[in-house]
């Protein structure tokens, strides 16, 4: 299924007397626009109206571009895990056909926090990107590094990785996660550092033996 057949699914909240643009419309426009670099719903509704013409090759646009406050009354009251579970179902039909190289990556949100009263932490997340697809195939929210290695095997459930490579930094060199992976079916190149101290050692040592023996 399209992403716009998928969208449809998701339930309108408002009461249908009151509704003078599709929710259809909303959603497929705010999700363009955010692709596209909007943050915010006036920048989302200057997205609309200098791409009104391109939008209305696929989306019916009755009542023209909605005003910033609709989109924001909208999307108050709109179901988070209904929203969730399609754009989840749409990656998962997307990832059907990821092939090659898959890099899983932690990385925190520049941006993403406050200082001083009320502050809280930069947003961290752990994403699954196809290099040869150049497609964004899933990412999970983590509390910070550390908890990467957590995220990482949450993450790998979501995806068809059957016959790609995975690779992933040094906090993913778990064994866990290397029998996940190869579980799925597929390979995995994992960055090995001093957090494996003793395989990190051992193969510290391999190689070392290996320049002796080159020398001689």
């Amino acid at each position: 299924m399209s992403l716009l057949q998928l969208l449809q699914q998701i339930p309108d909240p408002r009461v249908q007397r009151t509704r003078r643009h599709e929710l259809i419309d909303l959603l497929a426009i705010a999700m363009c626009a955010t692709v596209a670099g909007a943050d915010n719903w006036i920048e989302t509704v200057e997205f609309a109206q200098a791409h009104q013409a391109w939008l209305q090759r696929f989306l019916r646009l009755p009542c023209g571009i909605a005003s910033h406050d609709t989109f924001a009354r909208v999307f108050r009251r709109l179901d988070p895990q209904a929203l969730e579970q399609v754009l989840q179902q749409w990656l998962k039909g997307m990832s059907a056909s990821a092939s090659g190289h898959v890099a899983i990556d932690g990385k925190s949100v520049r941006s993403a926090h406050r200082k001083g009263k009320g502050a809280h932490h930069s947003l961290h997340l752990v994403s699954a990107w196809a290099s040869e697809q150049r497609l964004l195939l899933g990412q999970r929210k983590v509390d910070g590094k550390s908890n990467e290695i957590t995220a990482i095997p949450e993450l790998l459930k979501l995806l068809d990785i059957g016959g790609c490579t995975i690779t992933i930094d040094a906090m993913g060199c778990q064994k866990a996660i290397a029998k996940q992976i190869a579980d799925q079916g597929a390979h995995y190149v994992l960055s090995l550092k001093g957090n494996q101290r003793h395989m990190f050692n051992v193969c510290k040592k391999h190689f070392e033996s290996a320049e002796a023996d080159k020398g001689q």
